[in-house]
């Protein structure tokens, strides 16, 4: 392992969450009763492997490259359309958002915890994401009912590689 590579401390990450901020507690509400503690673990043991395994590498290319504007289109750097593709597909963009519009409905206390360790790896790529659940979650809180919703059959608007920003 080099100096460079992004590790977790897992065993760090889960003593606080689970025994110092008691994320197993929230199981008791009644929005968070289907899931349990080892959902929770299991969750943020995945984002670390994610934020290792698939962030991490492409780190540097984001600070290297940067995007470009080129042809009136923005060209990301290596490696960006895929693992956003993967975060899509994987869950990650949409980690605490309501069921009913594609999310997990994961407890924020768990969602900010596996969002810290993806931030960490790849802060570059992943801030995309952080804007673009905040601005899902403006939508679904405040949003009206006449405001056209986006759905397929297939996938969820939140879990699309393809979308970015409803609005």
């Amino acid at each position: 392992m080099s100096s460079t590579e992004y590790h977790v401390n897992r065993k760090e990450l889960q003593f606080v969450v689970m025994e110092v901020l008691e994320a197993g507690k929230l199981c008791g509400f009644e929005d968070f009763s289907e899931f349990d503690e080892d959902l929770f673990s299991m969750t943020i043991n995945e984002a670390c492997t994610f934020a290792e395994q698939v962030l991490d590498p492409i780190n540097q290319s984001g600070d290297r490259e940067g995007c470009q504007v080129e042809n009136g289109s923005v060209k990301t750097p290596q490696g960006f359309p895929e693992a956003w593709r993967k975060m899509g597909e994987g869950g990650w963009l949409a980690m605490n958002m309501p069921p009913d519009f594609g999310g997990m409905g994961l407890p924020e206390l768990v969602t900010v915890a596996a969002k810290e360790v993806q931030l960490a790896a790849n802060q570059s790529l992943c801030i995309g994401n952080t804007l673009t659940t905040g601005a899902a979650n403006l939508i679904v809180t405040f949003g009206s009912s006449l405001m056209p919703v986006v759905r397929s059959e297939t996938s969820s608007p939140l879990r699309s590689s393809s979308l970015t920003v409803i609005i």
